[in-house]
């Protein structure tokens, strides 16, 4: 992605929830801080049409609000706490037969003027987007999850990196932390960093620097997944332009 493009373009991720009382319906709602700057003001109409693994938002210009048989149905941009908001509803929006989504899915979704671009992602538990602190890509991986996968605060992680699969590796370290000669030794030969899970507030957290992100081939705005089981995380990225973009 290039410069021409994080001005006109922004990436993120959705997740398709479900509502809590039955009957259970799939929902969708984009928050995202680009809808205004992309020109999805509140009560404006835009044209949601649903699509195979995704959906497309169309904004209309108020002159072109007639729809096509077929081609989508109008939805209103909605508003909270003054800023402005999109919900899909899909019984009331489209079919999920159409868009062969379920809930706990992910989509990797394109904001560009006018337009949202929405599509599934491969299956993972979860999915991040790479920030930038101090002019470095940034990300940081939080939540009650990482204990559960055997990663609670203070622990120590050793990180692989192997940049031809554009994937990262962490480990929990499995020796006593109080052997750091022995875990500093390890690292070096199996060419290992070393960062450390931490507590904040109730979450615990995983900072990724820029060093190591850069390292595997990460830059700010990429979408990474996570998958892992005890002991082991690996952050991967998926392949988008298998999506359509």
């Amino acid at each position: 992605m290039n410069g021409t493009d994080i001005i006109t373009m922004k990436m993120g991720v959705l997740h398709v929830n479900s509502t809590i009382k039955p009957p259970k319906r799939l929902r969708i709602t984009i928050r995202s801080p680009w809808l205004l700057s992309f020109g999805f003001a509140y009560d404006l109409p835009a044209v949601a049409i649903p699509q195979q693994n995704g959906f497309t938002f169309i904004l209309q210009n108020g002159k072109n609000t007639n729809i096509a048989p077929g081609d989508g149905v109008l939805v209103h941009v909605g508003n909270s706490t003054k800023k402005p908001l999109i919900t899909l509803n899909f019984s009331k929006v489209f079919s999920t037969a159409v868009t062969g989504l379920s809930a706990g899915d992910f989509l990797a979704v394109k904001y560009e003027h006018g337009i949202i671009t929405a599509r599934k992602l491969p299956s993972a538990h979860k999915y991040y987007v790479v920030t930038v602190h101090n002019h470095d890509p940034f990300l940081r991986v939080t939540g009650d999850w990482l204990s559960d996968a055997g990663f609670p605060p203070d622990t120590i992680v050793t990180v692989s990196v192997s940049p031809a699969r554009a994937c990262i590796t962490l480990y929990a370290w499995k020796g006593a932390t109080a052997d750091y000669y022995g875990m500093v030794k390890f690292a070096r030969q199996q060419k290992y960093h070393i960062i450390q899970t931490r507590k904040n507030q109730h979450l615990t957290v995983l900072d990724l620097p820029g060093y190591i992100l850069e390292h595997a081939g990460f830059c700010a705005g990429d979408i990474l997944g996570v998958r892992f089981k005890h002991g082991v995380i690996t952050l991967f990225k998926p392949d988008l332009s298998t999506l359509g973009f």
